[in-house]
Formats: C-alpha cells, structure tokens, sequence
C-alpha cells in the first residue's frame, strides 16, 4: 500500500512539473506558438500568376478583399485580376477588412476536378 502512494505522489508531482508545456532553452516566446521562419515557398506573386500554379501550390498574394460572396468566401483582387478566396472564421483573429484595405494572404491554390475553376484555401491573412 506505500509503495502504491508512493508511486501515485511522485506521478502527480511529475506532472505538476510539465503541466504547463514544453519550457526549455528553445522556447523564447512563453506565450506559445511558432518563432522561426516563414515559409518560403509561399512567395509573393500576382492573382495571374497564381492562377496558372498547379494544384495545392501555396500562394503569396497582396491586394483587396473587395466583397463577400457567401459563408467564408469572397472576392480578392490585385492588379491583374480577381479570385476567390476561402477564409476560415478561426482565420481572422478580430481583424477587421475593408476594401480599401490591402491585406497580404499566404495560401494554398485549390483547383477543382474539371481545373477550370481556381481558388485560394487562405491559411494567414494579414493587414498590410
């Protein structure tokens, strides 16, 4: 029966230790989340040029959010022209967009079976 609250004590108190997630020498942000690099095969290009990318190829756009088409689409634009992009709610993070507003979104390019139709599945937006 010691042995057995023995074992239970130093398990609780171990996990009490770790409780509150990895806090070594490589975690610089205590509040969480990612610190490198970003990724760089998302590189910045035209609504043009995106749309002449190949399946799941991921995106850098800059431009407009000019309108809200329904749930978690709209309408982006840029120079060279218009696409449409899906951003989750989770997404927005209480940012507020305008069309006036130029935003940069980092993205993945979904084609759809008949590769006709193109639209940007957007993994980050920001307000630039």
């Amino acid at each position: 029966m010691k042995k057995y609250i023995l074992a239970t004590l130093l398990l609780a108190s171990s996990s009490l230790v770790f409780a509150d997630g990895f806090t070594g020498a490589t975690t610089p942000n205590s509040a969480g989340g990612y610190t490198g690099p970003a990724n760089t095969s998302a590189k910045l290009m035209t609504v043009k040029q995106a749309q002449s990318l190949s399946d799941d190829s991921y995106v850098t756009l800059r431009g407009n959010i000019v309108q809200h088409i329904r749930e978690d689409k709209y309408s982006f634009q840029d120079s060279t022209g218009k696409v449409v992009v899906e951003i989750d709610n989770d997404l927005w993070y209480g940012l507020t967009v305008a069309p006036t507003d130029t935003v940069e979104i980092i993205g993945e390019v979904d084609k759809d079976s008949h590769w006709s139709n193109v639209e940007i599945d957007v993994k980050r937006i920001k307000k630039i």
